[in-house]
């Protein structure tokens, strides 16, 4: 009986697979990263005197290191997330200025990671999304 070679059905299958599971692992870490900047905070509303805008103050900001806490509630909304399934490539982040500056810090801020620290506390999670350590 002669054999029949299906590799290139088995890569699609497994690309396939393999982009599900980031697709997956994408969506958790974003779920998880908006769940650890949810802790609210007192806030006061302050008036800018150069362009007269409104804006809100945290009467009670994180501490460094810590997860930041949500002022207005514009990051935590901002977090997204995107595959691309043919590179096999997922990306978390916001394109909110300050999700930067809170992750790394500045000059005159500590750090408050929120998104490395997320990915770190939840790593065991992400290994079991990709059946990493499982055993066969």
């Amino acid at each position: 009986m002669p054999m029949k070679w299906k590799g290139d059905e088995a890569m699609r299958l497994i690309r396939t697979e393999a982009a599900n599971r980031l697709e997956g692992a994408g969506m958790f870490v974003r779920g998880k990263a908006r769940e650890n900047i949810s802790r609210a905070q007192p806030t006061r509303l302050a008036h800018s005197r150069a362009t007269g805008e409104s804006y809100r103050v945290g009467l009670d900001p994180s501490a460094p290191g810590e997860f930041p806490k949500k002022v207005s509630g514009r990051l935590r909304l901002g977090v997204a997330y995107e595959v691309d399934r043919e590179r096999l490539e997922a990306r978390v982040g916001t394109n909110v200025p300050w999700g930067k500056w809170l992750e790394l810090g500045t000059r005159l801020m500590a750090p408050r990671p929120w998104l490395l620290k997320t990915i770190l506390e939840n790593v065991g999670t992400l290994k079991q999304k990709f059946g990493i350590g499982r055993q066969v």
